[in-house]
C-alpha cells in the first residue's frame, strides 16, 4: 500500500506522522494569511514525498519516484 495515499488533505501533522513517521523538516514560511511548513519523507513508496502543511493541516503533497 502507498503510505502517502493514506494521508489526506486536512490531516494534522500528528496524524500524518502516525502514518509516515517523522519527516525531515524542509522549512517554513509565514505570510499574513498562513504559516506554511514543508516536510520531506524519504523512502516512501520507492521515492520521496514532499508534504506541505498550511496552518498545521495538510494542504498539498507531491511524490517523487526514484529516477
Amino acid at each position: 500500500m502507498n503510505a502517502v495515499k493514506a494521508t489526506v488533505k486536512g490531516m494534522s501533522l500528528e496524524e500524518v506522522e502516525s502514518i509516515l513517521g517523522i519527516g525531515e523538516f524542509g522549512g517554513d514560511m509565514t505570510t499574513p494569511n498562513a504559516t506554511t511548513e514543508t516536510y520531506w519523507y524519504e523512502g516512501v513508496s520507492g521515492g520521496s514525498a514532499q508534504l506541505i502543511f498550511y496552518n498545521g493541516t495538510l494542504g498539498m503533497k507531491e511524490e517523487f519516484g526514484l529516477q
